[in-house]
């Protein structure tokens, strides 16, 4: 029996297409903006995310696909001396080894600096892996660029379609703990307009 969260994702896309709007563009990033925060608050958690049923969820390190949009459960091995962590990451994956990965989680950045990135995504998307590594090297990214062991991985990981990913960007899935998602975006942005 469907959900009642099942095609949610679609309806928006539907939503952006009968009001003409292009997709990957400014004005689509801030559309979907305003429709997730309209519509979608209730997608916060992985299970909500499964009931949706339009991500593609595989088992732990087949779903680290670099230059992708992924989620997952996350318990990090040296949390007690961590200030603060995101406990369901949303991670575009950047390089990956034989115990883990690095890339940027976009839940350390405002919304308003994950629309900048997105926007900055679409534009190189012919060499979008390129950019990453280039991004992972800035000192503008520095904050959201975090590195995951596999054996630390507690769920399977739900990749985004691109069709998705400027809904991705806004479903609020974040679980920081010894900090709010505010404090910890408001730190990265210190972060980032410090080192401009």
């Amino acid at each position: 029996m469907a959900t009642k969260l099942t095609g949610r994702f679609s309806e928006a896309i539907r939503e952006a297409t009968r009001k003409q709007i292009e997709m990957r563009s400014k004005e689509s990033i801030k559309f979907f903006r305003q429709y997730t925060y309209k519509n979608l608050t209730s997608i916060n958690t992985l299970n909500a995310l499964t009931e949706v049923n339009e991500t593609n969820i595989v088992n732990s390190k087949r779903g680290i696909v670099p230059g992708e949009i992924i989620c997952f459960n996350y318990d990090p091995k040296y949390k007690d001396k961590l200030p603060y962590y995101d406990k369901t990451p949303l991670i575009i994956p950047i390089t990956a080894t034989k115990t883990g990965f690095s890339g940027l989680n976009l839940h350390y950045l405002k919304p308003v600096d994950r629309a900048h990135l997105m926007d900055l995504i679409f534009k190189h998307d012919k060499s979008i892996l390129g950019y990453m590594h280039y991004l992972a090297q800035s000192p503008y990214y520095a904050p959201c660029y975090k590195n995951y062991l596999y054996s630390r991985m507690r769920s399977k990981v739900h990749i985004f379609s691109r069709d998705h990913w400027e809904i991705a960007i806004y479903l609020p899935l974040a679980r920081f703990v010894k900090a709010s998602q505010g404090l910890a975006g408001s730190k990265s942005k210190h972060n980032i307009t410090r080192k401009k």
